[in-house]
């Protein structure tokens, strides 16, 4: 499971990495449209913490993928298991990983506008700002805690949600042999090949036409 995982881990520093690109439309805005000069040399940098933020986390999942992957996949030795519980845990490691980093550059983000506002002409202070993006801020902290969450139980919520827990059907007895000349019901275990007792009815006496004897 743990090439599983290597693979799965460079799949998602991808998809960081194009996470950064859409966080760079801000920065941009402000570079084009931020006003007075000495403004945007504020406003500019801070904005782009972000899209570096992704960035760098996407080219740290990437570089370290053996390592990480050895340390949360369990390895199942030198063959990939394709087994559904396998994959379970490895989709669930995914979404952990994913909405850890996610949350991580989220935080960043809420942080660079807390400088954004507080520097700006709206004339927030530090407060003010910071409750502006308080909304943002816990939901960072949401995925960030989620992601770690999932990545420590991944194991034990996997077989979890994978094991069926419903009671297994109670099989059925069968239904008991009947006379043909009378239909009163006997157990053609009674009369097996060889056996004490004659194959004949104890109600009305006719043969019961048992196979076998």
């Amino acid at each position: 499971m743990k090439r599983i995982g290597t693979v799965a881990l460079v799949l998602v520093g991808i998809w960081v990495l194009t996470q950064a690109l859409f966080h760079l439309s801000f920065p941009l805005d402000l570079l084009i449209n931020g006003g007075a000069p000495t403004r945007r040399l504020v406003a500019v940098p801070v904005a782009l913490l972000p899209p570096f933020a992704a960035a760098a986390l996407g080219v740290w999942l990437i570089a370290r993928r053996r390592e990480l992957a050895a340390r949360w996949f369990v390895d199942d030795g030198p063959e990939v298991r394709l087994d559904g519980l396998s994959l379970l845990r490895a989709g669930i490691l995914v979404i952990a990983v994913a909405a850890f980093v996610g949350g991580i550059v989220a935080l960043v983000s809420a942080g660079g506008r807390v400088i954004f506002y507080a520097g700006s002409e709206m004339g927030l202070g530090a407060g003010e700002a910071l409750r502006s993006v308080a909304p943002q801020f816990a939901a960072a902290t949401t995925g960030i805690v989620i992601g770690l969450v999932l990545i420590a139980a991944s194991a034990p919520l996997s077989r979890r949600l994978w094991v069926d827990r419903r009671r297994p059907p109670t099989p059925s007895r069968p239904e008991p042999a009947h006379c043909p000349a009378c239909g009163a019901p006997y157990d053609p275990a009674d009369y097996e090949p060889g056996g004490l007792f004659p194959p004949t009815c104890e109600a009305c006496g006719e043969s019961l036409g048992v196979v076998g004897t």
